[in-house]
């Protein structure tokens, strides 16, 4: 007899969800090529995009109920992943991936989503300034076990957050950006009717190098990323802490 309840490929949904981010970013993306972000008084061009690929240990552990010893360790992931991110103005999208490949023996991690966000700047000049972010967050995280069969953790999460950040010019084509960001969302899991709550902490820098192969330049970043999954049903209670390493190209 046929298996009517076949489930799809778990790295399905995230792919979804990237292509939807993508179609809602191309018309900010392709605006923003026809903009100076430097400065409102002094028309400087500088890239507005950039791809980057990255190196990111990942340490994602089990944080519920301890009681429940044989869920405890299913889905812990820590070992390192592969990061590609795009990043234009008031648009992010990103994609990670662990397996085999990267020294997981049994456990597959995909990590995929994009962000939609401003920059409300609070005081500075055209060589220094302070600014305020604000972020909402579309976020799939699927974790595979391939010693389990069924029930892997699928959690998609929609969240919101504000922080703090800086921009810094340190030379002709030289500049540092960082900001921080707390968040906090709900997080459901795919193909369930139950979810829960997220909290989230991000932060990022990036030091640009400008036009070092014409309108190409290079970019060195790192990223920080802490999750808490709070889900009604326990044993999909984790938390991540992740450390990414960067590299990449603007124009």
């Amino acid at each position: 007899m046929a298996n009517k309840n076949k489930k799809l490929p778990f790295f399905l949904p995230g792919i979804g969800v990237l292509c939807l981010v993508f179609f809602m970013a191309v018309p900010s993306i392709t605006k923003a090529q026809m903009f100076s972000i430097t400065d409102q008084t002094t028309p400087q061009e500088v890239p507005l995009t950039n791809i980057y690929v990255g190196y990111e240990p990942v340490n994602f552990e089990f944080d519920g109920d301890a009681s429940l010893i044989p869920q405890r360790s299913k889905y812990n992931y820590n070992d390192p992943i592969l990061r590609f991110r795009l990043e234009a103005p008031g648009v992010e999208l990103y994609f990670g991936y662990g397996a085999k490949f990267t020294g997981s023996q049994d456990v597959n991690y995909l990590n995929v989503g994009g962000k939609y966000y401003r920059h409300f700047r609070v005081l500075g000049d055209r060589k220094m300034s302070l600014f305020i972010p604000v972020q909402l967050r579309l976020d799939v995280t699927n974790v595979r076990n391939d010693q389990v069969v069924t029930d892997q953790f699928r959690q998609s999460s929609f969240s919101f957050g504000g922080g703090a950040g800086f921009r810094v010019r340190l030379g002709k084509s030289v500049r540092l950006n960082a900001d921080i960001m707390p968040q906090y969302g709900y997080s459901v899991s795919a193909g369930a009717t139950f979810g829960g709550s997220i909290y989230a902490l991000t932060g990022q820098s990036r030091l640009y190098f400008d036009d070092l192969f014409g309108k190409f330049g290079l970019s060195v970043g790192y990223d920080y990323n802490f999750k808490r999954y709070d889900i009604n049903v326990n044993r999909f209670d984790y938390k991540l802490h992740a450390n990414s390493l960067l590299l990449g190209i603007t124009f």
